[in-house]
């Protein structure tokens, strides 16, 4: 067993860049499309950056510079709670009064500091 606890998911890459200590980490993801459970879709991108977080943290205490691209099919809208995740971080402009979205936009917070760069097809 390796020491690293990231080494089957990293181990190729950081081998490549021990000299220059620079590491670009990817995450990608397919979110639920369905708009009625929007939720699902915070969650799971919610937990995606959480744990890329985590591991860039891990690289950063080892002196390594960490820069993260995260990229897929968000089947979001401009209005959705993942767009507002992704884009300010967080999901605090919900505030219908339900307990669910009163933790969520408390608790649920991006721990990535990110840059969108969103296409939108042109329909014809």
């Amino acid at each position: 067993r390796h020491s690293d606890p990231f080494y089957h998911d990293t181990n190729s890459y950081v081998k490549a860049q021990k000299k220059t200590k620079k590491l670009l980490m990817v995450g990608n993801t397919h979110l639920f499309w369905n708009p009625k459970y929007h939720i699902i879709s915070l969650l799971h991108i919610h937990a995606m950056c959480t744990k890329i977080q985590t591991i860039k943290t891990v690289y950063e205490g080892r002196g390594e510079h960490v820069s993260v691209v995260v990229c897929g099919d968000m089947n979001s809208q401009t209005t959705s709670l993942v767009h507002a995740y992704l884009t300010e971080g967080s999901v605090s402009q919900v505030n219908d009064g339900s307990e669910l979205f009163n933790f969520l936009s408390e608790n649920v917070r991006n721990p990535l500091k990110m840059k969108l760069a969103r296409g939108e097809p042109k329909l014809h």
